[in-house]
């Protein structure tokens, strides 16, 4: 048993681990798993599922089991790759069906406490990157550059929405969110988004004022963006189009926003400033019978299906977001190929020089490997750790000198 610190372990989870599950189950292969559920979150049996995902272009399906569980196996693993799942009941029908995915949860770990003093339980090779930091940094510091300087280049892009029905063309707007930005969001409603990401996106509370010999007149709550109000466009649509004056309209509103999330939209653009609002001003007055526009702003909100604010959700789909597939990062060792090098690039001062994980043996159980030493002439410790296809484990430990060759 490999333990550190002080560890108390409960038996029965050890010996009778069906009575608690583990957390995370060791990942052998990629693979997408979930249960169909009816809308009393009772588990379908037999319910056919089907996996879809256009890069690459995956096509699978299967049929759940008793428990109403499913899993695709054998897929390969990809970077940012987003699926599409669709489960329908034992008639082939989507009505009153539900997915629930399996999704890693990432564990919750509590904050570092920094009470212990540094040099308790450090080792020399921390003790002694602690106590050539302070030079390695001044030395640094000192440095003032060699070479020639380049001038100055500024590279500018803009963000592109596709589809989205922008007056002002491609990519002319003050703020843009596009599908990138929206991916991380995930399951975020609009309106928890807009809220999150938007600069001066707020909601105003209610203004009241008096009206001599009428009593008090009531504007109600209404979003505004950096004090302008707000005029939502859905696929080129205004949403006040439809707005018959109930509810209020904040509400009215507001039930579109919590309605569609993150992953039903492909990009947001925000038109505040006069550059970008005109055309809006001018196209509004035209179908709001003159009214002037001057005082709003507008977002142009361009959705996945591009049927404005219409778009319905289909029963029994699901668009699985999994992790993505990265690899571990390398141990960067500097190549020294400056000839001219001056204090502060000479100056190598790092307490560990060479990092490498996956050495494999030959035939003879022989493998060989190289890195680049300090300038300093001093010792090195060399920690090797390894084992076999048995699982049987060899640690070794050495020192070796390293001299200024003459």
């Amino acid at each position: 048993m490999l333990t550190q610190g002080w560890v108390g372990y409960d038996w029965k989870d050890v010996f009778y681990p069906s009575a608690n599950p583990i957390a995370y189950q060791p990942e052998t292969e990629f693979t997408i798993s979930g249960t169909v559920i009816n809308a009393f979150g009772g588990a379908i049996e037999k319910s056919k599922v089907l996996v879809l995902s256009t890069g690459p272009f995956i096509f699978k399906e299967t049929l759940t089991n008793k428990e109403g569980k499913f899993k695709f196996n054998n897929l390969f693993p990809i970077d940012t790759a987003i699926y599409k799942l669709q489960a329908t009941n034992k008639n082939g029908k989507e009505f009153n069906v539900g997915i629930k995915m399996d999704e890693v949860k990432p564990p919750v770990f509590l904050p570092l406490s920094n009470i212990t003093p540094w040099y308790v339980n450090s080792d020399t090779i921390r003790l002694k990157n602690t106590s050539t930091k302070s030079a390695q940094q001044k030395a640094i510091a000192n440095y003032m550059g060699e070479g020639n300087m380049m001038k100055e280049v500024t590279i500018k892009e803009k963000k592109i929405i596709k589809g989205s029905k922008n007056l002002n063309g491609p990519g002319e707007a003050d703020q843009i969110i596009d599908e990138e930005e929206l991916k991380k969001a995930d399951k975020m409603t609009l309106s928890e988004l807009l809220e999150k990401r938007l600069k001066g996106f707020v909601v105003n509370g209610l203004w009241t004022r008096v009206l001599p010999g009428r009593g008090y007149k009531t504007t109600p709550l209404a979003y505004t963006l950096d004090s302008k109000k707000i005029k939502f466009v859905i696929d080129g649509i205004d949403l006040d189009f439809y707005y018959t004056g109930m509810p209020a309209r904040l509400f009215y509103i507001k039930n579109y926003l919590d309605y569609f999330t993150a992953e039903d939209v492909t990009g947001i653009e925000v038109l505040s400033s006069s550059k970008y609002s005109t055309k809006y001003h001018v196209d509004m007055a035209r179908t709001d019978n003159g009214i002037s526009h001057q005082f709003f702003a507008y977002i142009e909100i361009t959705t996945r299906s591009k049927q404005g604010p219409f778009m319905k959700v289909t029963p029994g789909t699901y668009l699985y977001k999994t992790l993505p597939f990265t690899l571990p990062l390398q141990f960067y060792s500097p190549k020294y190929t400056v000839k001219n090098k001056t204090v502060a690039m000479s100056t190598d001062m790092r307490s560990t020089l060479h990092w490498e994980p996956n050495i494999m043996t030959d035939k003879d159980g022989k493998a060989t490997l190289s890195f680049y030493s300090a300038d300093k002439p001093s010792n090195y410790t060399i920690f090797i750790e390894g084992l076999n296809s048995e699982g049987e484990v060899g640690y070794n430990r050495q020192k070796i000198k390293v001299m200024v060759s003459k």
